[in-house]
């Protein structure tokens, strides 16, 4: 794949390590959410959520993680229609390149851009960029790792 005037190559395994690192983070994830979802007193819960409310450690709490991952949930709080996900695949795309060529710069904006963005909604709900900042840390993690299987050269 040629980029102006880059020439990237990538191992021939690469794309399963992306998809494998994908499925990995947003499962990560949805367990937090869940535990979080089960973690909260019932008078916090709508009337959705007190319908499906699953108690902590019971055998159900597998259904309602399916649920969240699928982003089929009943509540709002955790359905998010994919939308992080694709977002974290985007970005396991973009940064390997760029950690492989030491350009850390365009990844530090874009990190900056994103917590500006919802910043006074997380004052109010740690638990969520807390979230945020765990489900950001495994992307850089994952795209470090991918890094090395990619190759960039100047032509």
């Amino acid at each position: 794949m040629t980029l102006g005037s880059y020439k990237i190559q990538f191992e021939d395994h690469y794309c399963v390590w992306l998809v494998a690192f994908v499925l990995i983070i947003r499962g990560f994830i949805g367990v937090l959410r869940t535990w979080e979802l089960c973690s909260l007193p019932k008078k916090d819960l709508t009337k959705e959520e007190k319908e499906r409310f699953i108690p902590p450690l019971s055998g159900n709490i597998i259904l309602l993680w399916v649920d969240d991952v699928l982003s089929r949930s009943c509540s709002a709080r955790v359905k998010d229609f994919f939308h992080p996900t694709i977002l974290g695949l985007f970005e396991l795309i973009v940064y390997p390149p760029l950690i492989s060529t030491l350009n850390w710069h365009p990844i530090a904006a874009w990190l900056t851009l994103k917590t500006a963005a919802q910043w006074t909604e997380w004052k109010a709900n740690r638990k969520s960029y807390q979230r945020f900042l765990i489900g950001n840390a495994l992307v850089i993690i994952a795209a470090i790792w991918l890094a090395t299987m990619v190759h960039v050269t100047q032509s």
